[in-house]
């Protein structure tokens, strides 16, 4: 007992922990761990105590249900922005999602989800959209689908996967119209006329309009020039595209119009027996395009026009002919004569190259009776001595032909003058043949 307090002792006990002089009956409690105010319990209601928010979904944000102490119990945190701590994916930062949550916690549900789709307009209802027209969210606006690639949304039946017809058309959208189809060349039929420009063509399954199979048209400008038209002959056009223009067109104008003959042009026009398009005589063809052969044998250029006698229609053919091939001398129509048609066509004492007038020569000192057959003339305009024997002679030795049977093998023989028109047997070498027509 003392009348003053001696230097650090007080006037009152009870402190329980006189080593600390933040404790003692009546201080406030702090988040210290001591027992500030000594009432027995350490923090309670201490003055400095933080609130602790639940995190009930365990995102790492706090929720709405608190708690005030020193330290966070378990399951608590600092923070309290959690707009949905029952949902883990929901919390400030977090990625938007198509889930009908606030994920994100800006009060917007689902926007800028990063889960969003895209869709695509769907005006024909096939259930394919349209790529240029296109709407980003997580549900389809009305009358969009999540699937485009639609080559045209105006076409319920084009879509991918559709199989392909032959339309022309792009039915599955692959890039590529008809694919897959049997392909056909048609051609341009610009004038209608139902011929095509050749110059001109689709490759395709079939011919669209405007387009024609017939590849023969060769003015498409033009529908009266096609194959099936009927040529002009003076209108500077090839009317049928057949490469002949107006005269040069045989069938519709050269064998028909008088003014499109023309001789020693190659072709044999109605009033010509031919024309070998030059104006050489002595060639079979003449300069006006008559005949000079009788075309009796087989080749024109075995036969010798001067044995010909085209009015009794017996034509000589050749020299090379033998017993073996003599069959193959004559032309179509024409055949070895026999030896009744050959005398029918020469009779005895007759000239057989008819009424010889040329050179005016006299036969009476050649033939005894003033008839003669044949010859030749010589130098001096007179007939030679060698009439008889002359190779100019048709009736000498050398000239082959049928006995009436058809088969045997003769050869003409006489003595010229008196023509006894007598035959003797085949015999071998080269000869020429007699052939007479049907």
């Amino acid at each position: 007992m003392a009348c003053t307090a001696p230097a650090l002792f007080a006037a009152s006990s009870g402190d329980c922990d006189d080593t600390s002089n933040a404790v003692w009956p009546g201080a406030s409690e702090t988040c210290d761990s001591l027992d500030n105010d000594c009432d027995g319990q350490v923090d309670e209601g201490a003055t400095d105590a933080s609130t602790w928010y639940a995190d009930a979904d365990g995102d790492g944000h706090g929720g709405p249900l608190e708690l005030i102490g020193c330290a966070a119990p378990g399951g608590y945190l600092s923070t309290s922005d959690d707009c949905n701590d029952t949902d883990p994916t929901s919390y400030p930062g977090a990625d938007e999602l198509c889930d009908s949550a606030d994920n994100d916690c800006d009060g917007i549900v689902d926007n800028s989800a990063v889960d969003q789709a895209t869709w695509y307009a769907d005006d024909d209802g096939d259930l394919f959209g349209d790529d240029s027209t296109s709407d980003v969210g997580c549900s389809a606006p009305v009358g969009f689908v999540n699937r485009g690639g639609d080559c045209d949304d105006g076409n319920s039946t084009i879509r991918p996967g559709q199989p392909e017809d032959c339309n022309g058309l792009d039915d599955n959208c692959d890039g590529t119209r008809d694919d897959g189809l049997t392909q056909i060349t048609v051609y341009a039929d610009s004038d209608g006329d139902s011929a095509g420009d050749p110059d001109s063509t689709l490759s395709v399954c079939a011919a669209p309009i405007g387009y024609t199979m017939d590849s023969s048209d060769c003015d498409d400008s033009d529908p009266a020039v096609e194959p099936g038209a009927v040529e002009e002959c003076d209108d500077g056009i090839d009317n049928n595209c057949d490469s002949d223009t107006d005269c040069e067109d045989y069938d519709n104008c050269k064998s028909v119009e008088d003014y499109c003959w023309e001789c020693q042009d190659d072709v044999v026009d109605p009033d010509e027996e031919c024309d070998d398009g030059n104006d050489i005589d002595g060639d079979g063809c003449d300069r006006d395009c008559q005949n000079e052969f009788s075309q009796g044998c087989a080749f024109q250029e075995a036969e010798h026009p001067g044995y010909t006698n085209i009015a009794r229609d017996v034509v000589l053919c050749g020299n090379y002919y033998t017993s073996s091939n003599i069959q193959t001398a004559c032309a179509t129509n024409w055949h070895v004569c026999l030896e009744s048609e050959w005398q029918a066509r020469y009779p005895k004492n007759t000239a057989p190259l008819g009424t010889l007038t040329s050179y005016g020569a006299s036969q009476g000192s050649r033939c005894p009776g003033g008839v003669w057959e044949a010859g030749r003339p010589n130098n001096t305009n007179k007939w030679g001595n060698n009439v008889c024997d002359s190779a100019y002679n048709p009736w000498n030795s050398g000239k082959y032909m049928y006995a009436n049977n058809g088969s045997t093998i003769i050869k003409g023989s006489g003595s010229c003058c008196n023509w006894d028109n007598t035959f003797s047997a085949n015999s071998s070498g080269n000869m020429a043949v007699y052939c007479c027509q049907n």
